[in-house]
């Protein structure tokens, strides 16, 4: 995924703050879900499926996603920055085993 990526060489290449690289990777995702959601949307049609039932379920995950980033982003900035950086480096653990399983 792209934070998993980023943030780390945001950080280590660029000498990025860990909290600037966990907000700057935000918005590259968004920017990346929102080209890839119309590339998705525009090919549905070719697989027997309508806009509409994308609509669907973006509907009922932008709920969860946006409560999710509204958390995450308040305890980024609220945590000492040692338990941001212990938090993400379970996080890249995890990533990391499951790439490797």
């Amino acid at each position: 995924g792209g934070g998993i990526v980023l943030v780390p060489m945001l950080q280590v290449y660029c000498k990025v703050g860990l909290r600037r690289a966990i907000g700057t990777s935000s918005a590259v995702m968004c920017v990346t879900a929102v080209i890839g959601s119309a590339v998705k949307v525009a090919g549905l049609e070719g697989h027997g499926l309508r806009a509409a039932d994308a609509l669907l379920l973006a509907g009922g995950r932008g709920p969860t996603a946006v409560g999710g980033s509204t958390i995450g982003a308040r305890l980024t900035h609220a945590l000492p920055l040692n338990a941001v950086r212990a938090a993400i480096s379970v996080l890249l653990l995890a990533a990391a085993a499951k790439l490797a399983l």
